[in-house]
């Protein structure tokens, strides 16, 4: 809901007989509202599979307080019974009540908003706040988020009075003028890549309680709308653009995704994890994706390594953090959204890369998670618990190690691993049940790497030691 301040009003009396049966025209002051030509409602030509991921980050309104921002034009216009602004015995005013004030994120109606705005035009637009099991992941996945600036405001109100008694009747209307300052963030590069301005004009012309807010609203998806047609902005999401290049870089093809990946096989680790516990974080990364981040690990020298499909979402690059502050983009080259495992591929070569177990873990067997918890300040995190139970799913299919290791947010797609060091899991989800303490699951490792086509071949590939 907006928060505006308007100044005292006068009491309303009662309307004069004469006054219903011939109206006199009180004029006033009117605020000179810009006239906005239309934008075409033309969907993009791009399909949303080559596009980049977009979310709403934020919007923020950056007009001082106090500044106004609609009149009340002293006039009595007649819609059947009812009079505008009958009842104000001066110029009224509308003034913005807080100054410089977040409106909200994708969350948000805003948020809402934007995204039927832009999803209606063909958009790659992730988290619908509507969406109550994925949105926070699809909105945290997104590879730009986009921040609005509100700096301009105007508009004309009308605020409806009974035009036989004079009574308020809490009906609005009216319209508004916006301009926008869209900012384009980067969640890979880390930076703001683009900035855009769109201005938007919208009439609430049916009189509604909430008929100041509708026409608000109104305006701001249009300046969206409007923001949807500006080409360089669909330039930068179409991956196949020197625009878009200049970020994400240029990909190969991935016509052989259906292909067995084959990988060299890392002898077990014979020595208790304590004697490698710094070859382990050396194979643990932070992936950082729109506005949050996950955990993954190294399962070959040619980079490649695991982590959750909700960790990565829709997206096709990720950014890879080391625990020794490296940075570096990843592709994501193969998901599967059932068992929630993901490929990534960054292009360097590795120098630790964990050892993976073919048999299943047991219960009461001793393991530990690595990753990320809660924030990317708490990077190569070790936990440790035992194996409770295998689980599997009976109408899926679906297997799941339940062990009581303590992980959190941002352990997702981390390395569970043996007493040793070995692979045998991935951490996936917990029980957020205030009730429910330690239930914990994890992907075994053999489940993801089959859905995934990943062979593992004797090699000479070892963890060092």
């Amino acid at each position: 809901m907006l928060t505006f301040v308007s100044r005292k009003r006068a009491s309303t009396g009662l309307l004069l007989m004469a006054l219903l049966l011939v109206f006199g025209c009180r004029t006033g002051p009117k605020m000179v509202v810009p006239t906005v030509a239309p934008a075409q409602t033309l969907r993009i030509s791009t399909p949303s599979t080559d596009q980049a991921s977009i979310a709403l980050g934020r919007v923020v309104v950056g007009v001082r307080q106090g500044t106004t921002i609609a009149h009340f034009p002293r006039k009595t216009i007649s819609i059947g019974r009812r009079l505008c602004n009958y009842g104000h015995q001066q110029a009224e005013t509308l003034e913005w009540g807080s100054g410089s004030r977040e409106f909200g994120n994708w969350e948000s109606e805003f948020g809402t908003i934007f995204f039927d705005v832009l999803s209606e035009r063909g958009f790659n637009v992730v988290g619908d706040s509507r969406d109550l099991f994925k949105q926070a992941a699809g909105a945290h996945s997104a590879e730009y988020l986009i921040g609005g600036r509100i700096v301009d405001i105007r508009g004309n109100l009308c605020e409806w009075f009974d035009g036989w008694n004079g009574r308020v009747l809490d009906l609005y209307s009216g319209e508004f003028f916006i301009t926008v300052e869209w900012s384009v963030f980067s969640s890979l590069a880390d930076q703001t890549v683009a900035r855009f301005r769109t201005s938007a004009r919208y009439e609430q012309i049916d009189a509604k309680k909430e008929g100041i807010n509708l026409a608000f609203n109104g305006a701001f998806a249009t300046a969206a709308g409007n923001l949807a047609e500006v080409k360089e902005f669909r330039d930068l999401l179409a991956k196949n653009t020197p625009a878009a290049a200049e970020v994400f870089g240029t990909t190969d093809s991935e016509a052989q995704a259906s292909a067995p990946i084959l990988l060299p096989r890392v002898p077990l680790s014979p020595l208790p994890i304590k004697r490698n516990v710094g070859q382990v974080l050396s194979a643990v990364v932070t992936i950082r994706i729109g506005g949050g981040h996950g955990s993954g690990f190294l399962i070959g020298q040619s980079g490649y390594l695991l982590t959750n499909q909700h960790v990565v979402g829709s997206a096709e690059n990720v950014q890879v953090v080391f625990a020794n502050g490296l940075e570096v983009t990843g592709k994501v080259l193969r998901r599967d959204a059932m068992n929630d495992v993901a490929l990534v591929q960054i292009p360097i070569r590795a120098r630790s890369v964990l050892p993976i177990r073919d048999n299943m873990v047991g219960r009461l067997e001793e393991v530990y998670a690595v990753g990320s918890p809660m924030s990317e300040i708490l990077q190569a995190t070790i936990t440790k618990g035992v194996v409770s139970a295998i689980r599997m799913d009976p109408s899926s299919g679906i297997r799941r190690i339940q062990a009581d290791v303590p992980v959190s947010e941002g352990n997702s797609g981390g390395p569970l691993l043996d007493a040793r060091g070995n692979v045998v899991g991935l951490t996936v989800s917990k029980y957020s049940d205030d009730r429910a303490q330690a239930l914990n699951f994890f992907i075994p490792i053999q489940d993801a790497l089959e859905v995934l086509g990943i062979e593992l071949q004797q090699g000479r590939t070892s963890m060092r030691k």
